[in-house]
């Protein structure tokens, strides 16, 4: 027998298979061109002089890995129903005399055939694509840099070692499943259906209390950190409960709708409902997949755009002004703002610059433990009931500077601030220093810049008193109640910023700044929006590209379960259509049937997706403040725009792979 025999049988297999292996082969080059363009733009990064590429090379290097695990996860997918459809195939040769050894021959050259034409397609495609992903990437970051077409053999390299351990598992997965099957079971491994399930009562009601469980865990996240220590606990029990809730709880429906004899006693109804039922559990976590890879697309598109559109949103309410300078004041210390005011100015005039619209700004970060609107000075690991909480005092007239509305306030007087405008008392008492709270103010649009100072990792306010002197007040009280507590070498410390803008050329403004913390040496700190923006940005921007690539692998995910499982769907009810046809079912029925089916049970996933996305909403905008992003509306504009392009994307799946089922069944 001919060695390249083998070979050209699997040659053949590949063309005559080209419905199932097209898509495979397709998926392959995207899955490994995605991944050569993470390596190849890692070490584009990292041969760059831009700022911040070690932070930048951490993430690119964690969406390296999460990408190899969905390459998995996907290509065995694939496979599976590859494999499955082509079982039948398989127990013919057996029949007709080949060994299983021979077949694992032609199988190895199947895999290797598919291999070779995936990774070099996707090294040459990833080759291609790399500098516009790399141009894109810079886009992302803010950077100009300039390019030069390359192919970082790195990259190359770190596919060609990757792929083919994957499809190596790949080979002995099938050889082992074919290896361990009878060759009739072969015959019969492709129309091979499956007894019609009963109703698994426990796994309903566990998919249903998991699913409560995850739904109210996220509902009731509160604070930016609760938001990300729990949703991903929480999302996990959402994908559980998905899981079960379309295995056992889609049964239930179905049989349901069997027993309504109105609906289920007509020709479209009678096979989509018997068909769904006999297949169902083998269709459920097809379906489950496909509505947590959607959600996982429109919340992780969403997320990464609301971030992208919002950076300098989010930048300015970080800098009130261009440049500030800080000092930290103990106890007893005055007139804050005239040293620095003064420092300053000395400095901007020495490089021809004037200071313009400045705003002074003292701030005592204090951590409280208390209740009812009583609190008193925590010191470390202390807590009273749960109930403690960090509070920023600052004055009214940074409030009315940051948010341009009047506020008056007199002796005793104070304005709460909170993220949700929520406060459980008409009072404030801090040390024995009480204050009548005249407003409760919350995280408006207008007010957002006014929390820049907020911590968004624990439970925490800001209190608006009168002036500094009252600040100043409130510090000598903590000061007196720590120093009872530990001695008199503990020191409560407030922070005096000093915001301002320069007018003058790009190049004095660059010259100041640059030898600013050496002319104060006295002060904290110094910084400015400029030298922010690039961390900012280098950092935002590697996150959005991250999510770029992992919403790109979300959605093969679901476009590929959706495509195999209309194929599977066609060769499963192909000979049930022919003897419905063959008794009088007309093309019409046909096509209502699969109308109905798609309606019924297809784009049920896409109904749970939104109600997930719905219910992580909330959870999401907290998580979004943990990136200094509180610009909710446009979060939540994203959200609702990616949602609707994604429907639209899978409206025009479905319709393309139930036109594939239609053929089919069709034959």
């Amino acid at each position: 027998m001919s060695r390249w025999l083998y070979f050209r049988m699997a040659l053949t297999n590949l063309r005559k298979n080209s419905k199932l292996y097209g898509p495979y082969l397709l998926t392959v080059i995207m899955v490994s061109g995605i991944f050569y363009i993470i390596g190849s733009v890692i070490r584009m990064v990292n041969d760059s002089t831009m700022k911040g590429k070690t932070t930048m090379e951490t993430l690119l290097y964690l969406c390296l890995h999460v990408v190899f695990i969905l390459s998995i996860i996907i290509i065995f997918y694939a496979n599976s129903f590859v494999l499955k459809q082509r079982k039948k195939e398989l127990g013919l040769y057996h029949i007709l005399g080949l060994k299983k050894s021979q077949i694992a021959r032609m199988m190895f050259w199947e895999v290797f055939l598919s291999a070779l034409t995936g990774i070099l397609g996707g090294i040459v495609s990833g080759a291609i694509l790399s500098q516009l992903a790399f141009l894109g990437f810079l886009r992302l970051v803010h950077m100009e840099i300039a390019l030069e077409f390359r192919i970082p053999l790195s990259a190359v390299a770190l596919v060609l070692r990757t792929f083919p351990v994957i499809f190596a598992a790949v080979l002995l997965y099938d050889i082992l499943a074919v290896g361990r099957t009878k060759p009739i079971e072969l015959l019969k491994g492709s129309s091979k259906g499956e007894r019609e399930p009963k109703v698994k009562w426990v796994w309903a009601v566990l998919g249903a209390v998991l699913l409560g469980a995850g739904y109210a865990a996220a509902l009731r996240i509160e604070q930016p950190s609760d938001a990300m220590m729990v949703f991903f606990p929480a999302a996990i029990l959402v994908m559980a409960g998905t899981y079960l809730l379309f295995m056992a709880g889609s049964i239930a429906v179905l049989k349901r709708m069997k027993k309504s004899e109105r609906f289920y006693y007509k020709p479209s109804n009678f096979i989509t409902v018997s068909g769904m039922i006999y297949r169902m559990k083998r269709n459920a976590a097809g379906l489950a997949s496909i509505c947590i890879f959607s959600t996982a697309v429109i919340l992780t598109i969403a997320s990464c755009l609301s971030i992208f559109l919002g950076e300098e949103d989010t930048l300015a309410g970080q800098f009130p002004r261009d440049l500030y300078g800080a000092a930290f004041l103990k106890t007893g210390e005055e007139n804050p703002e005239t040293r620095i005011q003064n420092l300053t100015e000395k400095h901007a005039e020495e490089y021809g610059l004037t200071i313009e619209r400045p705003i002074g700004h003292l701030e005592l970060s204090m951590p409280l433990v208390g209740s009812d609107g009583v609190y008193s000075y925590r010191l470390d690991g202390e807590e009273q009931d749960g109930k403690s909480l960090t509070a920023i005092c600052t004055t009214g007239e940074f409030y009315q500077q940051m948010t341009g509305e009047t506020l008056s306030l007199d002796d005793g007087e104070a304005v709460i601030w909170t993220k949700d405008g929520e406060y459980d008392s008409d009072s404030f008492v801090v040390e024995g220093i009480s204050f009548q709270v005249t407003k409760t103010s919350s995280d408006k649009q207008k007010e957002s810049k006014f929390a820049v100072g907020l911590p968004v990792v624990q439970k925490s306010m800001i209190l608006v008193v009168k002036d500094m002197e009252t600040v100043r007040k409130i510090q000598d009280a903590c000061q007196q109640a720590l120093k009872s507590a530990i001695g008199d070498e503990a020191e409560v410390v407030s922070t005096y910023y000093y915001f301002f803008d320069l007018s003058g050329t790009e190049g004095q403004i660059d010259r100041f700044y640059d030898t600013y913390q050496e002319a104060v040496p006295d002060f904290a700190f110094t910084s400015s929006i400029y030298e922010e923006r690039e961390d900012f940005y280098g950092l935002y921007g590697s996150i959005v590209f991250i999510g770029i690539f992992m919403a790109a692998m979300f959605l093969t995910a679901t476009v590929l379960i959706m495509y195999y499982k209309q194929i599977t769907e066609g060769y499963d009810d192909k000979e049930r259509f022919l003897i419905m046809q063959n008794v009088g079912l007309g093309e019409k029925e046909v096509k209502q049937t699969i109308r109905k089916q798609v309606l019924l049970v297809f784009f049920l996933p896409l109904l749970m997706a939104v109600i997930h996305m719905a219910v992580a909403y909330k959870a999401l905008a907290l998580m979004m403040q943990g990136f200094s992003m509180y610009n909710t509306d446009l979060f939540s504009w994203c959200l609702v725009m990616t949602a609707v392009v994604f429907g639209v994307i899978y409206f025009a799946v479905y319709w393309w792979t139930a036109k594939t089922y239609y053929k089919i069944v069709r034959r």
